[in-house]
């Protein structure tokens, strides 16, 4: 994750730690990004570390699928 998104960060690494101590009230996540050509080193770290803390990730062609096409 980018160096603005500490508070992401440790939220979404505060809510793994919870759904460890209580699994029975573990909620499904995901992370819904624009699907990339070329995956940089950065970007694959990204996607491992939302992974390994339970998220789900869904890449879109492009960023309407995201904010556009939903609504």
């Amino acid at each position: 994750m980018e160096e603005n998104e500490v508070f992401i960060r440790w939220l979404l690494i505060e809510r793994a730690k919870y759904f460890k101590k209580f699994p029975e009230r573990r909620k499904k996540g995901w992370y819904i990004d624009k699907k990339y050509v070329e995956q940089t080193n950065r970007l694959v770290g990204k996607y491992k570390f939302l992974q390994s803390i339970g998220l789900e990730i869904v890449e879109v062609e492009n960023y309407d699928d995201i904010y556009k096409y939903p609504w």
